[in-house]
């Protein structure tokens, strides 16, 4: 893609400073007076002036965050009650100035008119993206524009940023995000952090330069972000200088944890893709404003949020729901294009059904627009026009006739070659068994939805990172029943610090990891401390009906003559416990695993193990007692020095057979496309994927 930044600050900034000369004496707004400020500008008038404002009205206009060392002067004085009102202006059409001031062409003095819009209700954002995507090339299309007249605004782009990726790209639409990075966010923050700790008192600017200096060094890469920073922290000592506040390091850090900076790139002929905060600085024939429910506009926050009388006690502000930093937002934006679209997704990511923002409400209510509603169903077709612009829209649009049809008529060329190329893992056949549209959607069309750094998958994945590497430094559990409870929790927290985890959670998170490893670590030597680790992350290959199978074992030891498989879950043990399979009918079920009898197959068939034990092994079980969760599949007796009181579920050559038989039928329905939905409903209100294929009734 090609990359232009830097250039936009200069002009902007010139720009920027010859308006704010004309506001100098502020703006006549309906017989009203209204003064625009800048931070740098609110910061001096409150430390010099602070005097002649005392039991004053006070509005402070284009303030669109607090910065810690004003809000602690602003709180000081609400205290003491020298100011009586300190907000943005609410539910004024004359607060659209507030934003309006960054653009010196377009200072008219009139808030928002009468605009022509359009709403559709799409089910979730990944068919939200798509579906801008298609609106823009049928605009393209109809009405002769370029691509540089569309600008497609979300509340924060980097939340739709991986599905704008994905699907700009599959629709060959060119495109550039401009969004904003927090200083926090970058690898260089805790290395400056650390740093900071061990600065003096003396000449604390200079021993920062120093610290900005060895960054610059070690992280070239971001050098722009850096000198941003550096420029940050010169503000920030402007602002104590101003304020008469000393510093402090907690102050200084709680500072550059507010503070983000615009990263601008692209050619000239492309979408803008943006933060609405950010919309106004653009012009255009059409703006696409996504994420308009009520999950990304939450009703404004009330209660004691309010004293009794705005005009004779403060406002106090919450920053991130309050309305009239979002309706500015959406004001500014709106009046810099000829037309209007709104898209919102009416499900969230957990199926929860969400109404639209009450932004729309306030723009009908007022008056300000009637716009065309249309809200588009989870198996309708989601595009306007006959144009499929997308070959992946195809493939779904066919994947997902209804029942009536063929069920085998959407193998297509395509998805025969996907699928004749792929690489079956005991994953892929529990998906099939669990349900076949999503196998096809997940494993073959590759539609994925981008994961939370911290939700359950991930958590799991690093449970089983932890677990693996303990087990391949200690080997014999004899061994680690003998190593001390405080040695052993110091080096699982060792190894959990070594974990990359990029979530602001991380720290509360990596404390419960170490919990959870440890319990488990301790519930399996209770088990039996006989054993020997063979290995974890094992890899192995088995044939099954003509078609190669591969993955990993989580891990293999050896008890006597026994091979023992353990597959690691991160679940509670009655979530554990619903996995069990104990007759020939479960392996039909699809809310049962079958991945460790894929295990068990490899031990029988390819190992060639003469007796063996394979059990799941609860991640976050709790201490419980084994015998509470502790299933043992084996082909023979459970051996003395094991838990003889868990349960045992016998392996014959009958059961055998009959699992071989349904992953070979498993494989055949892969082999000839039959992707039907799942019998199992209730599978379908926690699935990804439910508002693709419309896999519940009630969609």
């Amino acid at each position: 893609m090609p990359q232009k930044s830097g250039e936009f600050f200069t002009k902007f900034d010139e720009r920027f400073r010859n308006f704010l000369e004309k506001l100098g004496n502020g703006v006549n707004i309906d017989n009203r007076i209204w003064h625009f400020y800048s931070r740098g500008d609110m910061t001096l008038m409150l430390s010099r002036e602070f005097s002649k404002i005392s039991g004053k009205r006070m509005v402070f206009a284009g303030f669109y965050y607090i910065s810690p060392t004003l809000k602690d002067l602003i709180d000081r004085a609400r205290i003491k009650n020298d100011v009586f009102f300190i907000s943005e202006p609410l539910d004024d059409p004359s607060s659209i100035l507030l934003e309006k001031r960054l653009l010196p062409d377009d200072v008219k003095g009139r808030g928002i008119i009468k605009f022509d819009s359009e709403i559709y209700e799409i089910p979730d954002m990944r068919r939200e993206v798509r579906f801008i995507a298609n609106i823009i090339l049928e605009r393209i299309e109809n009405e002769n524009l370029k691509f540089s007249d569309f600008v497609v605004a979300f509340p924060e782009a980097k939340r739709y940023q991986w599905y704008v990726e994905e699907i700009f790209n599959e629709y060959g639409i060119p495109y550039f995000i401009e969004t904003r990075i927090k200083f926090r966010e970058m690898d260089y923050f805790n290395s400056f952090l650390e740093k900071l700790n061990s600065i003096g008192s003396e000449d604390i600017e200079k021993d920062l330069a120093s610290i900005v200096q060895d960054l610059l060094i070690k992280y070239r890469e971001n050098y722009e972000s850096i000198m941003k920073m550096w420029q940050a922290i010169r503000e920030f000592f402007f602002e104590i200088e101003a304020l008469s506040i000393d510093y402090s390091r907690d102050l200084l850090i709680s500072y550059l944890s507010t503070v983000s900076y615009g990263k601008f790139y692209g050619d000239y002929n492309t979408v803008a893709v943006v933060d609405l905060g950010n919309a106004h600085f653009r012009r255009g024939r059409y703006i696409i404003i996504g994420g308009m429910n009520e999950e990304f506009f939450p009703r404004p926050l009330r209660g004691n949020m309010v004293f009794r009388d705005e005009f004779q006690g403060i406002y106090k502000r919450d920053f991130k729901t309050h309305e009239a930093n979002e309706k500015y937002r959406l004001f500014s934006a709106i009046l810099n294009f000829d037309k209007v679209i709104f898209t919102l997704p009416y499900f969230n990511g957990q199926g929860k059904r969400l109404l639209h923002s009450y932004l729309i409400d306030y723009l009908v209510e007022k008056g300000y627009t009637s716009p065309l509603i249309k809200r588009i169903g989870s198996s309708e077709i989601i595009f306007s026009s006959e144009n499929v612009y997308s070959k992946r829209d195809a493939s779904i649009l066919e994947s997902t006739k209804s029942e009536e049809s063929d069920p085998y008529s959407t193998c297509t060329d395509d998805l025969k070659r996907i699928i004749e190329g792929m690489e079956l893992t005991p994953t892929h056949i529990t998906t099939y068994n669990r349900c076949p549209r999503k196998f096809l959607f997940m494993h073959v069309l590759g539609i994925r939805y981008p994961e939370e750094p911290l939700s359950p998958a991930n958590q799991g994945n690093y449970a089983h990172e932890l677990l693996k590497d303990f087990y391949r430094r200690h080997r014999n559990l004899k061994e680690i029943s003998s190593i001390r409870e405080n040695e052993l929790k110091r080096e699982i927290k060792e190894m959990a610090d070594s974990l990359r985890i990029d979530h602001e959670e991380s720290t509360s998170f990596r404390s419960r990891l170490v919990r959870q490893v440890f319990d488990s670590i301790r519930a399996d030597i209770r088990l039996n401390d006989s054993r020997e680790v063979l290995g974890t992350e094992l890899p192995f290959t088995i044939e099954i009906g003509g078609k190669k199978i591969r993955g990993r074992i989580d891990r293999l030891d050896r008890f006597g003559d026994y091979h023992v498989l353990i597959d690691y879950k991160y679940s509670r043990s009655d979530g554990t416990r619903r996995l069990i399979i104990r007759r020939d009918e479960d392996l039909y079920n699809p809310e049962k695993d079958l991945n460790l009898h894929i295990y068990i197959l490899w031990l029988l068939k390819v190992k060639r193990a003469d007796r063996f034990l394979a059990f799941y092994m609860p991640v976050i079980s709790r201490k419980t007692d084994s015998k509470r969760w502790l299933y043992v599949y084996t082909n023979s007796t459970l051996p003395q020095g094991f838990v003889n009181q868990n349960k045992g579920i016998f392996y014959n050559n009958i059961f055998i057979d009959s699992l071989e038989k349904r992953i070979n039928d498993i494989i055949k329905g892969i082999e000839r496309c039959d992707f039907k939905k799942t019998e199992k409903r209730s599978i379908c209100s926690s699935c990804e994927y439910l508002n693709i294929c419309g896999g519940a009734d009630e969609l």
